[in-house]
């Protein structure tokens, strides 16, 4: 039966009481703020409406109310058959116990007296009920286990166990279903969990479940076994957790119910082993016959093999590998074959045989190699989840990843002290980054961070010949596991493997051959670089436009490259990247276009600008930097931008070199809100340019300081600067000309000649569209989209923001999407779509945080439109009077149009607010830009939540 609100709440209130309520007492609990004067009116009309509805449900005693007796209340209900529930299993009436535990489940919702939920006299009655939900989940479980379904029980444990963390009895009930389904390591790792939480807290598991854990590690006969129709199995229990690689369980465990044979490969320490026997634990319950682990690490041949496999699965074993495979193929069972790369033709074989002969059984092998079977399915193992920078501020970011998980487990484990800190993060980050998601190499480097600074980790990590070789060093044990690996190789392909260590980051074929060919044919390096993936020193992966691209982890590369003399390789390898970043960017006045392709190749051009300024290729690294830094804007990274050219500016170059690499510079201090310092620099270039009679260059440098004046609010002086660089280089639909329209548009609409701006702007969008460049065209057309909602023209707001973020998504600029979204929050503010407005907000202001003067304009601007348009006038006011100021220091004006609409604004808050206004105004003098920023997110928080 549906109800409107307002009839569904009154029941609520007399479901919750029970009793009869008097009219004043329903009024109290009706409006806990406080009844309005027409209360007793609008409390006959809800009962008068109930009635209409449900006839009988609500009976009159007295003056008062109540419900009826006859209507059923799923909360009464729920307990009445708990309580039936409990006195039955007290009697060992298990299952009946469990049929009425069954039926009481049919009355519980997920939210009991939701429509009461923020009042204050119901949160006893629902804290109540939340915790008999929790004891009546609790008998339900002890009655599986009573019962010998222990298996049933586990994943109603499993569920419940992570909503209550530091309910004991749960976790010991999950401890015990566990161990009885042969989970004895899920078992441990449980008791290990909550004494985690427990340990968050300053406290330790009790006695009792102390006891269980110390009588579960030693199978404890009294607690129970595994059932008689549980899988048979020799798994290993783990001594430690399993951490990462959630996803990748699924989805091996899907290939092995569509495929009968799957082989795990990966590098030495990748952790190919742990994850097989954990994926066997945790598919134990899929397999009649069991799962069965069989170690071939020291078998030499196929008669080895087929001696092992006989041996585990009780199997005669006659007649050689194929045989084997037909005796066991009508079982129901899963056989993980580990450490099979040394004895690969006799798996595959075995394989092979299973293959020819159908029937229920799998095979799970772990190589380093694929094995080379006909019907095999090869699934590459990869390294955990890394960071991909030291820079990250917020430590949940940071231990979200799944490498950073492990170390911290690892280390957790060994000094209980331990914990991450905001202090520790960068250097955390550091460390994982070094290790490259390499589970061996981070459990070993644990072993140092439960002694050492992480400092100091970082430092032995970065100098592995000052560490004195010990057989459990994080070095020496990684380079001893990949001695396989490498002597596997041909001589050949072992030389190509150590070239191949000048790369930093993902290379491709095509970057490969000409830096360490040495003079071999394109298809030669091509086999040998795929004989090295297939012996995991090298990961292969498809790049966004489905090219092969490789990638040696650091590890790897250390290892490889220890004893080379790699200078011709290294001195290739810096000239190519070079060339590459100098042809970035084909048209002076033109961005970076595919920024995604720069990604790919970003560590190794910065590799190579290091190299060139050490070897004193000046000229080759400015030509690189001017193109470099274009890319380094889109994506945030002004800064290192500037640091780059601020190196190479302070080393000696030819005098068109140092001209664009000063109006680089000029950008880059630009985007840090260096206004003065980059008109200074720009200046300096147009300078330049005109000593060497270069046109072009000085046009490029008019317009970025049109761009700055244009932010500075000198209007007439910016337009003027566009127009000249437009006479320069002709009004043909050029990127130059493009530029030049976008920044005289922008002066006109900036000082309000809206008009006059459409046109310019419009063809600047046109233009850099002509020429290819998304982003730019977005940024035109944001711009645009922005002058025509405030000028009130919302059908062409509309039509150009569209346009402008299909433009800049396809652009893959962040960059060009932020601002683009800006105007889309400021659209739907004024459109009165003040929620949508501020969820796009709340996520703008961090994307554009490292771009320091943009919050003002791109957050607070629009923000103030969305606090307008829901009349938060005190916020308004405060905004309004401080986002001037604030501005100005920034170096910043404040366009024309946005100027009279807070004037209007401000106008308006006086009114609303009083003699309280001038108490606000004299608080935004105080304001600062974090103050403000945080005054308008918590503005807009009631409205994105």
């Amino acid at each position: 039966m549906e109800l409107p609100p307002a009839q569904r709440r009154l029941l609520s209130i007399l479901a919750l009481d029970g009793a009869v309520l008097s009219p004043a007492a329903l009024e109290e609990r009706f409006w806990p703020d406080g009844p309005p004067r027409t209360a007793r009116t609008a409390l006959q009309v809800h009962v008068s409406r109930v009635r209409a509805i449900a006839p009988g449900a609500i009976e009159t005693v007295g003056d008062g109310y109540r419900l009826a007796p006859t209507v059923e209340v799923d909360a009464h209900e729920y307990l009445n058959l708990a309580n039936r529930a409990a006195d039955l299993a007290r009697h060992r009436r298990w299952e009946e116990s469990l049929e009425t535990l069954a039926a009481a489940e049919q009355h519980w919702v997920d939210t009991p007296f939701d429509d009461l939920a923020s009042d204050g006299f119901a949160s006893g009655a629902t804290s109540r009920l939340e915790e008999a939900r929790a004891w009546i989940l609790q008998l339900h479980a002890e009655a599986l286990l009573a019962l010998g379904r222990a298996r049933e029980a586990v994943p109603l444990l499993a569920k419940h166990s992570a909503d209550r963390p530091l309910d004991e009895d749960l976790h010991g009930n999950l401890m015990l279903a566990l161990y009885r389904t042969g989970r004895q390591a899920d078992a441990v790792r449980t008791f290990q969990r909550i004494s985690q939480h427990l340990s968050g807290l300053g406290l330790i598991p009790g006695p009792e479940l102390r006891r269980l854990e110390e009588r579960i590690l030693l199978r404890d006969p009294s607690l129970g076994s595994q059932g008689a129709g549980d899988p048979p199995h020799n798994l290993p229990a783990q001594p430690t957790t399993f951490v990462g690689r959630q996803v990748e369980l699924d989805l091996v465990t899907k290939a092995l119910e569509e495929r009968r044979l799957v082989t795990l490969t990966g590098g030495p320490g990748f952790g190919k082993t742990r994850f097989a026997v954990e994926l066997g634990h945790r598919v134990l319950d899929r397999y009649a016959d069991g799962v069965w682990l069989i170690e071939l690490a020291n078998a030499a041949d196929a008669d080895d093999v087929a001696t092992a496999v006989a041996s585990v699965m009780r199997s005669p074993g006659r007649d050689g590998l194929r045989a084997l495979a037909r005796d066991l193929a009508d079982r129901d069972v899963l056989v993980i074959l580990d450490n099979c790369e040394h004895v690969a033709a006799a798996c595959a074989e075995l394989m092979e045989g299973l293959g020819d002969a159908g029937g229920r059984l799998r095979l799970l092998a772990t190589s380093r190699a694929p094995l080379g079977g006909r019907t095999e399915r090869v699934w590459p193992l990869r390294p955990l989840e890394t960071p991909t920078s030291p820079d990250i501020d917020n430590p949940a970011d940071l231990l979200g990843l799944s490498s950073v998980q492990l170390y911290v487990d690892r280390i957790g484990a060994l000094d209980p002290s331990f914990s991450v800190t905001p202090e520790l993060v960068p250097r955390l980050a550091d460390v994982a980054m070094r290790l490259a998601g390499i589970p061996l190499a981070i459990e070993l480097a644990a072993r140092w961070g439960s002694t050492l600074n992480l400092d100091d980790v970082a430092a032995l990590l970065a100098a592995p010949d000052e560490v004195t070789p010990t057989t459990d060093s994080a070095h020496t044990s990684l380079a001893t596991a990949l001695g396989w690996s490498i002597s596997s190789l041909a001589e050949e392909d072992r030389h190509l493997a150590g070239r191949l260590t000048v790369f930093r980051g993902s290379f491709g074929l095509g970057d490969a051959h000409p830096i360490v060919g040495d003079g071999r044919t394109r298809t030669s390096v091509a086999a040998s670089v795929s004989r090295i993936v297939d012996a995991s020193l090298l990961n292969s992966e498809r790049d966004g436009h489905g090219a092969i691209r490789y990638r040696m982890l650091p590890p790897i590369r250390e290892t490889l490259a220890s004893g080379r003399d790699l200078a011709e390789e290294q001195a290739a390898h810096a000239r190519h990247y070079l060339a590459l970043a100098s042809d970035l960017q084909d048209d002076p006045f033109g961005g970076v276009v595919s920024l995604d392709s720069v990604d790919d190749d970003v560590e190794d051009i910065r590799h190579a600008i290091e190299t060139g300024l050490a070897k004193g290729w000046n000229g080759l690294v400015a030509n690189a930097l001017v193109p470099l830094s274009s890319y380094l804007h889109q994506r945030y990274r002004a800064q290192e931008s500037l640091t780059l050219l601020e190196r190479v500016l302070a080393r000696p170059l030819e005098v068109t070199e140092r001209a664009h690499a000063m109006r680089a510079l000029g950008s880059a201090q630009e985007l840090l809100g260096r206004l003065d310092d980059a008109t200074e620099t720009f200046t300096t270039a147009i300078s330049l340019f005109g000593s060497v009679d270069d046109p072009t260059g000085r046009a490029r440098c008019l317009l970025s300081l049109a761009g700055v004046e244009s932010r500075r609010g000198d209007w007439v002086a910016g337009h003027a600067h566009a127009a000249e660089a437009l006479a320069l280089v002709g009004d043909e639909r050029t990127s130059a000309s493009s530029t030049a329209h976008y920044y005289m548009g922008e002066c006109l609409a900036d000082s309000g000649k809206f008009d006059a701006a459409v046109p310019l702007l419009s063809a600047a969008a046109a233009g850099f569209k002509g020429t290819g460049e998304a982003g730019r065209a977005s940024y035109a057309l944001t711009k645009l989209a922005n002058a025509a909602t405030l000028a009130g023209d919302r059908r062409l707001a509309s039509r150009a923001l569209t346009e402008a973020l299909d433009l800049a998504q396809r652009s893959g600029s962040g960059f060009r999407l932020a601002k683009a979204d800006s105007a889309k929050a400021l659209a739907e503010a004024f459109a009165g779509r003040t929620n949508e407005s501020a969820r796009t907000l709340q996520s703008l202001n961090e994307r554009i945080e490292p771009l320091r003067p943009d919050p003002l304009t791109d957050v607070v601007l629009p923000a103030l439109a969305v606090l307008a348009r829901i009349e938060d006038w005190e916020r308004v006011a405060e905004c309004a009077a401080a986002l001037p100021r604030l501005m100005l220091e920034s170096g910043l004006a404040v366009p024309v149009p946005w100027q009279h609409q807070l004037a209007r604004w401000a106008e308006v808050a006086e009114d609303q607010l009083g003699d309280a206004f001038p108490a606000v105004v004299r608080r935004a003098a105080m304001a600062t830009r974090a103050t403000l920023l945080d005054l308008v997110d918590v503005g807009l928080t009631p409205l994105v939540s």
